[in-house]
């Protein structure tokens, strides 16, 4: 085998000390990551393991649709990245107000946000799955987890029916309180 470790670090595109709670590779084989309070790091490295054709962008409050925290809008926490059969990015907003589960388009040039308003019964969020059916399932740190079918539109809320699109399940559902990790395999969800 031709073993071979390649590190990233602050002389990257990290910041120093920042810690990567998600981690994503995509279908162009892009890696997406995911920290806690500088919002998204993308590392498009041309398929080589050479640092010198490596591309990074940073995606934060200001250039994206993700939110800081309550206390600090600038400290963007991402704690999970995923991409639909579609091609859409979705990201949880951990412990904002005004999103935790956000979408945006191949380009990233069209966000949308979900939000407590919209459904979503907690702002802790923690883990993401995107089931065959583009069902999102969201668990959240201690509320229990979350079921989103935004119908194939993920950009148009006004679609969406507010008594069928959330589902929520808690600690009276036959569902663990605290949910760390969502996986899917075979459709099913662990």
């Amino acid at each position: 085998a031709n073993d071979h470790w390649t590190t990233f670090d602050e002389s990257g595109g990290f910041e120093k000390g920042e810690f990567m709670p998600a981690l994503f590779v995509d279908r162009l084989g892009r890696k997406w990551f995911g920290s806690w309070g500088f919002g998204v790091g993308v590392l498009d490295d041309g398929g080589t393991l050479t640092k010198e054709d490596d591309i990074w962008l940073h995606l934060d409050e200001e250039n994206s649709g993700l939110k800081g925290i309550i206390q600090d809008p600038q400290f963007v926490v991402i704690p999970a990245i995923t991409q639909d059969q579609h091609g859409n990015y979705w990201f949880l907003d951990y412990l904002t107000a005004e999103s935790g589960l956000v979408v945006c388009d191949s380009t990233l040039s069209n966000w949308t946000a979900y939000s407590v308003r919209d459904g979503l019964v907690f702002t802790e969020v923690q883990s993401l799955a995107i089931d065959g059916q583009g069902i999102k399932w969201v668990g959240a740190r201690q509320e229990g987890m979350s079921r989103f079918d935004d119908a194939g539109t993920p950009f148009d809320k006004l679609d969406d029916d507010p008594f069928s699109a959330w589902l929520t399940y808690s600690e009276s559902e036959p569902y663990p309180h605290t949910i760390v990790f969502l996986a899917m395999m075979h459709n099913n969800i662990f």
